[in-house]
């Protein structure tokens, strides 16, 4: 299926992509208008960049213009997160600057490894040449590219980053980050398997890992925008699951809930906004009460709070059921869907309950009305979450099917079937279950606290990404002890590289 234009065609996944730009994308502008006071014209310039990196990486027909028009995005969402300028930003702005480098390094490389294999960066004419290609090279390429990917997804173990950014970052700029930005990884590695016709166990096994950490961090968090950043963790390992099982039903799953996660994600980080814009508290512990006060915030969070928890008629649950129908019956990777979908209702119990219901506390005695400008963008996601999950198959018809290519159209599948309940009402009866042990324990994080054991923290990623920084840092330091600012010295440094330079060239590569 191919949408032509005056420039270039622009295939059915590339279409599926620029329907989730084009629906999110004005609704963070229209929601800036009122949340944005300073900097304006750097604001939206920074918003403009990201828009051509994103719309270029989606339309590129090419590896070398997809890796061209991600970092391009990387730039204009660096500069975003650190948009108020406040002490814990840079540290948060530099860790993702950082790792998407490190991304961009290893997409660049495959990229290149591709180029030296086939003579072309055109993902078509890759496609067409793979019965001349050897496929450990292309096994080699693909987990390098898809190592990048996952970096720029956020996905288990390379997450570090997405923690630290969504705290930070302007709210309605953490609805983008997640409801679309973190989306064109997925999307490069859906392109790779389909211009290579491979696939790897990795992306399973970072699916899994993905879903249960980042639920299980998320229940511990107080921090509501960071609750939310563990939950994009979690449920970007649905779409690694679904793109990893292969399938039809997984890869169909897979591209469904890259749209709903989109929809029902950006609602719950601009009802979050609304939160912190009207009380100036972002803890759960200081907040409360708010449902009387916030009456369009309180139902549009619970929308997408159900949305995301897999609730029918809403579209997670959509989406969901194709993934696992998409997993055959494996009863490890079930497990793992419903343990993970019983974490995530426990959580949003605790997010609406703790924000919503309740007194409102002495602090927060003045609220301050939000904006017409920020309500719309929350009312009209909340129907696009109806929408999705009343009309599943149309969807699947018009957007989905088209889009997998490999896999053949006409894809249908039975939503309404009640056997299809059966995971979501198991969940939710875990779910209230693990709330409510959660609480009682302290493993919340409210109320009671629990202390971990101390040789915990050396389990830390982020402990170990940051101890080799510092190591870095100071090799970096001792390095710069030798910088003599003699002519001589830099002279014979020169010499000497070059000396190894000749000896390398003589006895090892030739």
């Amino acid at each position: 299926m191919i949408f032509t234009t005056p420039f270039l065609p622009i295939d059915a996944l590339s279409f599926l992509m620029l329907i989730l730009i084009a629906a999110i994308f004005p609704l963070i502008i229209i929601y800036s208008l009122s949340y944005i006071k300073r900097n304006l014209f750097r604001y939206y310039l920074l918003l403009s960049i990201t828009l051509i990196g994103l719309i270029g990486a989606v339309l590129a027909k090419d590896f070398l213009s997809f890796y061209i028009f991600l970092e391009i995005m990387t730039v204009g969402i660096y500069f975003l997160i650190i948009d108020n300028t406040k002490k814990e930003s840079f540290p948060a702005g530099f860790k993702y600057i950082l790792m998407m480098f490190a991304a961009g390094i290893f997409i660049l490389i495959a990229t290149l490894m591709l180029y030296n294999l086939t003579g072309t960066f055109d993902m078509a004419q890759i496609h067409k040449m793979l019965p001349t290609l050897s496929r450990g090279s292309l096994l080699l390429v693909f987990t390098l590219f898809t190592i990048g990917c996952l970096i720029q997804i956020g996905a288990v173990p390379f997450h570090i980053w997405l923690p630290d950014a969504h705290p930070v970052a302007p709210s309605p700029i953490s609805a983008l980050l997640s409801g679309v930005v973190i989306k064109v990884g997925a999307y490069g590695i859906i392109r790779m398997i389909f211009a290579l016709d491979i696939l790897s166990y990795t992306l399973i096994i970072s699916g899994i890992f993905s879903m249960l950490f980042g639920v299980a961090m998320a229940l511990r968090q107080t921090n509501v925008k960071r609750l939310l950043a563990y939950h994009s963790i979690s449920q970007m390992g649905y779409i690694l699951l679904g793109i990893g099982i292969g399938t039809s039903l997984g890869m169909a799953g897979a591209m469904f809930h890259m749209i709903n996660h989109a929809v029902f994600k950006s609602l719950l980080f601009l009802c979050m906004g609304c939160i912190i814009y009207a009380t100036g508290e972002r803890m759960l512990n200081k907040l409360g009460g708010l449902g009387k006060y916030m009456p369009t915030t309180m139902i549009t969070c619970g929308i997408a709070a159900l949305a995301i928890c897999g609730i029918p008629p809403l579209n997670g649950f959509a989406s969901k059921a194709l993934i696992f129908d998409g997993v055959a019956h494996n009863l490890l990777f079930e497990a793992a869907i419903i343990l993970t979908g019983a974490a995530t209702i426990a959580s949003f119990i605790k997010l609406f309950r703790f924000t919503f219901l309740g007194s409102l506390p002495e602090k927060i005695k003045n609220v301050r009305r939000v904006p017409l400008p920020m309500l719309i963008p929350l009312i009209i996601l909340a129907a696009l979450c109806l929408l999705l999950g009343i009309f599943p198959n149309q969807v699947l018809a018009k957007l989905i099917s088209p889009a997998l290519f490999q896999y053949g159209t006409g894809l249908t599948f039975d939503f309404w079937n009640i056997h299809r309940f059966t995971e979501t009402i198991l969940a939710g009866f875990l779910g209230v279950g693990i709330y409510l042990l959660g609480l009682k324990t302290g493993f919340l994080g409210m109320g009671k606290k629990i202390v971990l054991p101390s040789f915990t923290r050396y389990l830390s990623l982020d402990r170990i990404v940051c101890g080799c920084a510092s190591l870095f840092e100071k090799g970096c330091a001792k390095f710069r002890e030798l910088q003599t600012e003699s002519l001589n010295a830099y002279l014979g440094w020169a010499f000497l590289t070059l000396i190894i330079f000749i000896l390398l060239l003589r006895f090892v590569i030739v």
